[in-house]
């Protein structure tokens, strides 16, 4: 659990720097990776948990937790792809500029 913190910690401070969102354009950052691996280990475990038998006030109590966990890496799972789409949407618009370019460039060379 303290790994996953950590690890949404980082990617929110990535997120949070405009320097750094180039390392979340191209591909998901370790980050990412290590919390979304850390959230499926601790839902197998948390299952684990509550298949054992132990009462059902601790098995609710692991699952509002494991649910908040959830929540909040959706929520920068969902913020990491705006600053991809983002990203995404920007390249395009460059190329597009430089398709032009280069179509006016030949255009004039023809002239």
């Amino acid at each position: 659990e303290q790994d996953f913190e950590l690890c949404l910690s980082q990617l929110r401070t990535i997120l949070g720097d405009s320097k750094q969102h180039k390392a979340v354009h191209a591909h998901n950052p370790y980050e990412y990776e290590q919390a979304q691996n850390y959230l499926k280990q601790m839902e197998i475990e948390s299952m684990n948990f509550m298949e054992a038998g132990y009462p059902h006030h601790e098995c609710d109590e692991v699952r509002k937790r494991i649910q908040a966990h959830k929540n909040e890496f959706n929520g920068l799972r969902k913020e990491m792809r705006k600053v991809q789409q983002a990203y995404e949407h920007s390249s395009l618009a460059e190329k597009s500029t430089d398709d032009q370019e280069l179509a006016d460039m030949e255009a004039y060379d023809k002239v």
